[in-house]
C-alpha cells in the first residue's frame, strides 16, 4: 500500500518537473525561433507520432496486456520489438527512393534531409517507446520519471544552444535536438534496465 503511493508520488513530482520543463522551454524556443519553422516543427512532431503508430502495429500493447502473464524476456524485449523495427526500416528503405523519384518527376519538392530526419525520428521513437514502457511495466517510477525528465532537459539545452550559436535552419535543428534527445533517453533507459 505504502508503495504503491511511493510511486504514485514519485510519477507525479517527474510529471511536475517535465511539465515545468516543457513550459520553460516553449516560451524560449518560441521567443529565438521563426514562428513559420516552429510550425513546419510540430507537423514534424504530428508526423512522428504518425508513423510511431503505425509502424508500432500496436505490439506496445500487446507488451502491457502479456507482460506480467509469461515471464519470458525474449517476447518481451524481441518478439514485440523487431517487427516494428523491421516495417519501420522497410518503410524508410521503400520511401526514399519513392520520394528520390517525386522530386526527380517534379511531382513534388520535398527535401530528401527532411524525409531522411523524419524516418530516423520514427525509428528512435519505437525503440524509445518500448524501453520506456519496460521501465513502466516494472514500477522503476523513479527511472521512468528520471528518463523523462532527460529528455525535455537535453531537448532544451541542445535546442537553445544550437539556435543561439547557428542562428538559422531552425526546423533542422529543432528536429536533431528532438532525435537526440529521444536517443540519449532511449539510452539511458536502456542502461538502467539491465
Amino acid at each position: 500500500r505504502y508503495a504503491g503511493f511511493l510511486h504514485f508520488g514519485l510519477s507525479s513530482v517527474g510529471s511536475f518537473i517535465y511539465l515545468i520543463i516543457g513550459l520553460i522551454g516553449t516560451l524560449v524556443i518560441t521567443r529565438l525561433v521563426d514562428p513559420a519553422e516552429y510550425g513546419y516543427m510540430s507537423m514534424f512532431t504530428v508526423y512522428s507520432n504518425i508513423g510511431l503508430m503505425f509502424c508500432g502495429l500496436g505490439l506496445d500493447q500487446t507488451l502491457v496486456r502479456y507482460f506480467y502473464h509469461r515471464d519470458n524476456l525474449d517476447y518481451k524485449r524481441i518478439e514485440c520489438m523487431s517487427a516494428p523495427m523491421i516495417l519501420c526500416a522497410v518503410l524508410g528503405l521503400l520511401l526514399l527512393p519513392a520520394a528520390l523519384f517525386t522530386n526527380t518527376m517534379g511531382w513534388t519538392s520535398q527535401p530528401i534531409s527532411e524525409l531522411v530526419l523524419l524516418e530516423i525520428n520514427v525509428f528512435v521513437l519505437v525503440i524509445h517507446r518500448y524501453a520506456i514502457l519496460l521501465l513502466r511495466l516494472r514500477y522503476h517510477t523513479k527511472q521512468y520519471s528520471t528518463i523523462n525528465i532527460i529528455q525535455k532537459a537535453t531537448y532544451l539545452i541542445i535546442a537553445v544552444a544550437l539556435v543561439v550559436w547557428l542562428r538559422d535552419y531552425y526546423f533542422y535543428i529543432l528536429a536533431v535536438s528532438t532525435i537526440l534527445s529521444t536517443l540519449v533517453a532511449t539510452v539511458c533507459a536502456m542502461l538502467l534496465e539491465k
